[in-house]
């Protein structure tokens, strides 16, 4: 889950961070030898990109929201370990021990369940 939100914030400072290519294309490196205001074609272009990392910046939010959201669900019902021995012996006592672990860490209800198998 950690590594999913990396991912979503190193995509959203590439989106906001521009491209070498488009700055060299929209500011000249000298405004001063210029002599009018930049051109139509330009600034239609500036205004598309900008669109277009909206767009994508929304689209990675939603996204990283929908992601945190399906994580909190999980588990829904209450979690059962089957202990296949009596009560009272290691492996009851062992599973006990995980299930209290377990209950903290996830904040979910685990309950063991011993179910001795006679043959």
């Amino acid at each position: 889950m950690h590594s999913t939100r990396t991912a979503v914030l190193a995509m959203l400072v590439a989106l906001l961070l521009p491209a070498p290519a488009v700055l060299a294309e929209t500011a000249p490196p000298d405004r001063s030898k210029t002599a009018g205001p930049i051109s139509a074609e330009l600034a239609k272009k500036c205004r598309a990109l900008a669109i277009s990392r909206l767009i994508s910046i929304v689209v990675l939010l939603l996204l990283g929201l929908a992601v945190q959201a399906t994580a909190e669900t999980c588990p829904e019902r209450v979690v059962r370990i089957v202990n296949p021995y009596p009560p009272g012996g290691s492996v009851d006592v062992m599973a006990r021990i995980l299930a209290q672990n377990l209950t903290d860490n996830l904040g979910q209800q685990v309950i063991v369940e011993n179910r001795s198998i006679s043959t």
